[in-house]
């Protein structure tokens, strides 16, 4: 009986030391495997975030309109003043700012259910938008990190003073979007 008790005795040393050594050679895949994955470069890397935001508008029904950064102009021709309504050919600004960390790519611009298309011009057409920054008119459409800039559309329908319109930008990434009265300004 002696015999048969040592020899069980090896069993879980042995079934011991083989667990161990399973534990080790997959530890040490799954570092080598892991080790490519997240290179020092890529935890460095911060994360690209597209962040962009409608500050503020102005649809009034002013000669008058005000940009992101305060200025007023009043140069737009077509504009109907006191009509009790924005008219086909009246001008909204809308501000926007890119508040992440990459450039944004404005993809569209719809307004009150209507696309509007980018136009370099500094008046554009009805059914057309430009955008204002810091500068002068842009001749495309990327707001880099932080900028700030006034998306201006020409519209091509009628609005009463009162009602909602609903702005939408697209990115290449996303969109927003936001409810804007017309007759009033904000921000």
């Amino acid at each position: 009986m002696n015999h048969t008790t040592s020899r069980r005795a090896v069993a879980p040393v042995i079934a011991t030391i083989l667990l161990v050594a399973i534990a080790v050679v997959g530890g040490t895949l799954v570092f080598t495997f892991s080790s490519g994955v997240f290179n020092e470069q890529q935890l460095n890397t911060p994360a690209a975030i597209e962040s962009l935001i409608i500050t503020g508008y102005d649809a009034r029904d002013t000669a008058a309109r005000l940009f992101h950064n305060g200025t007023s102009v009043s140069s737009f021709s077509g504009i109907t003043p006191g009509a009790g309504l924005l008219a086909v050919n009246d001008i909204v600004n809308v501000h926007i700012q890119n508040a992440g960390t990459n450039p944004i790519d404005i993809v569209t611009v719809t307004f009150a259910g209507t696309e509007y298309t980018f136009s370099e011009s500094a008046k554009a057409d009805s059914g057309e938008y430009s955008i204002a920054d810091n500068t002068g008119y842009a001749s495309n459409q990327v707001l880099e990190a932080g900028e700030e800039a006034t998306v201006i559309f020409n519209m091509t329908d009628q609005i009463k003073i009162g009602r909602n319109g609903l702005m939408q930008i697209t990115t290449g990434n996303g969109e927003v979007s936001e409810k804007i009265q017309i007759g009033r300004e904000l921000g």
